[in-house]
């Protein structure tokens, strides 16, 4: 016989839940540097008091939030039929995330706040699941081109770039231009820092994985993300 949680312990998760779907709403309305607590308890109807006994920050419920918005996508995209062609995996992706993106599922990219940004490059749970998302999307891109179709002239990085504008059409702007204003490409709405390699290498722990990924980012010689294999860059 299993152990069933007690109604305290269902209680508790059922008002994490909420905090985190409020939060979620709130990112996509207001973005990062607008949202308050304040504002995710009175959403909630709750007390300022009670977020924190789920969340120690602001920082760290908008990084739980990406974290669970990009583990949902790597659980769709898991989902599929992998006996389907890659570009048909490719299209049922895209459709889910416009489906998402148009019922405010989607919260605003990590590049409209550098506050978002760099607690999500500290968040091994987000780095290790947009790994997971970039490696899979790369390998279905290959995938296709191999099939012939999609043109196996275009890179990797074009083909993302593409789907990040699909799938951001609601926020276009969001999606083009990073914090500081300068125009870049943009990497799928679920991802922010880039992917370090193609993922044929040993795998590392994770916490020295995640380390590296973003000592990278942060001290690159230009002062610019350096993009993987995939070509994705943060969002």
């Amino acid at each position: 016989m299993t152990d069933r949680p007690s109604f305290k312990a269902r209680q508790f998760q059922a008002r994490e839940d909420a905090i985190l779907d409020a939060a979620n709403r709130l990112l996509g309305e207001k973005g990062y540097d607008l949202m308050s607590l304040d504002d995710i308890a009175s959403e909630v109807g709750i007390a300022k008091g009670s977020v924190y006994k789920h969340f120690p920050s602001k920082e760290a419920l908008a990084a739980a939030t990406m974290t669970r918005l990009l583990n949902r996508t790597v659980e769709e995209a898991r989902g599929l039929p992998t006996a389907a062609p890659a570009i048909d995996r490719l299209r049922a992706l895209l459709g889910w995330c416009l489906r998402e993106r148009m019922a405010g599922g989607v919260p605003r990219l990590p590049s409209t706040s550098p506050g978002l940004q760099s607690s999500l490059l500290d968040h091994l749970g987000y780095l290790d699941a947009m790994e997971a998302l970039d490696t899979m999307l790369t390998a279905w891109v290959d995938e296709a081109r191999a099939d012939g179709a999609l043109r196996d002239d275009l890179p990797v990085a074009v083909v993302l770039f593409t789907i990040s504008a699909r799938s951001c059409a609601r926020r276009s702007s969001s999606c083009a231009r990073p914090a500081n204003g300068a125009t870049t490409r943009s990497s799928p709405s679920w991802s922010t820092p880039a992917s370090p390699g193609s993922g044929r290498r040993r795998p590392r722990p994770l916490h020295r994985r995640a380390s590296r990924r973003a000592a990278r980012w942060r001290s690159s010689a230009d002062g610019q993300p350096r993009a993987g294999r995939g070509g994705s860059i943060p969002a």
